[in-house]
C-alpha cells in the first residue's frame, strides 16, 4: 500500500509549452476567477497589499490561507534562498492557490 505521501508531484510544465491554456494556466491549476467569482470570495476575505519578496508561505508550514491575486503576479519557489532556488508556478490576477 502506498501512502499519497510517497507520491512524487508531477514536474511543472513551462508556461511557453501550454499552448492554449489560458494566461498563467499551468497543468493541475484552476482558471483564473472570473469577476463574480472574486465578488462572492471578497466577503469572506480581506484585502491585503504585499511588496516584492514578501513570503505568504513557507515550505513545511501545516496550513495557510487562500491566496487571490488581484494585480500583479506571486511565485511558488522550491528551495527559497538557496541555489537550487526554482520557481514551480506563477499566478497572475484572479488566479489563487
Amino acid at each position: 500500500m502506498t501512502s499519497t505521501n510517497d507520491v512524487e508531484p508531477p514536474d511543472p510544465v513551462p508556461l511557453a509549452e501550454q499552448g492554449d491554456a489560458g494566461p498563467l494556466t499551468q497543468a493541475g491549476r484552476s482558471p483564473a476567477l472570473d469577476a463574480a467569482q472574486l465578488e462572492v470570495l471578497g466577503s469572506y476575505g480581506t484585502q491585503q497589499d504585499v511588496a516584492p519578496g514578501d513570503v505568504l508561505f513557507a515550505e513545511g508550514d501545516e496550513t495557510y490561507d487562500l491566496i487571490v491575486v488581484l494585480e500583479g503576479e506571486v511565485q511558488i519557489v522550491a528551495n527559497a534562498g538557496q541555489p537550487a532556488e526554482t520557481v514551480i508556478a506563477t499566478y497572475g490576477p484572479g488566479g489563487s492557490g
